[in-house]
């Protein structure tokens, strides 16, 4: 779990009342937290955001999957190629994908 914990943000926009106490802010508190309950990552991201926005964990999954199809969406839409008048770049996204497909990116991005 050391390699993830680059990433110590909250993963969702979730509102949070005055002095609120969370589980964890740091990556070594993840760990400490974490040690005895041998949670994956997901699990620790939807124990935070429950807690921090007074949520169930059922309404974090449910944000996450908005999050999830907004975000696939949005990939699909890239990918079409979308062209616009009132930009400087055109499409880039669709030159990334066969990038991808030919291999051609750094080993282990995708």
């Amino acid at each position: 779990m050391t390699s993830v914990c680059a990433a110590e943000a909250s993963i969702l926009l979730v509102l949070s009342g005055k002095n609120q106490t969370v589980p964890f802010i740091t990556c070594d508190e993840m760990l400490a937290y974490n040690q005895d309950k041998n949670l994956s990552l997901w699990e620790l991201a939807v124990r935070y955001e429950s807690i921090r926005g007074n949520i169930t964990s059922v309404e974090v999954l449910a944000k996450m999957e908005q999050i999830r199809l907004f975000l696939k969406n949005a990939v699909k839409t890239g990918l079409k190629g979308t062209q616009f008048e009132d930009r400087i770049l055109g499409p880039q996204s669709v030159k990334f994908k066969s990038i991808m497909e030919d291999k051609k990116l750094i080993r282990g991005m995708f």
